[in-house]
């Protein structure tokens, strides 16, 4: 599973110590997001978070592929 730098940034904004609470912070998010692309981002990064295992989330560093604009 692949995910794009906005994806990766999106997730670093949520990123919880484990895929579950990341993804159950997005969805705490979602309701106070008003723009049509982010919300887009974040039901896509939803989708692909719960495409991977615990595990594989565990192997992945967001926080160092996490790009500064």
């Amino acid at each position: 599973m692949s995910f794009t730098v906005e994806e990766i940034n999106f997730i670093c904004i949520a990123l919880g110590k484990t895929r579950e609470e990341t993804v159950s912070n997005i969805f705490e998010m979602l309701p106070d997001i008003h723009d049509a692309d982010m919300k887009t981002i974040a039901e896509r990064v939803i989708g692909k978070l719960d495409g991977i295992t615990d595990d594989e989330y565990a192997k992945f560093n967001f926080s160092e592929n996490f790009v500064e604009v």
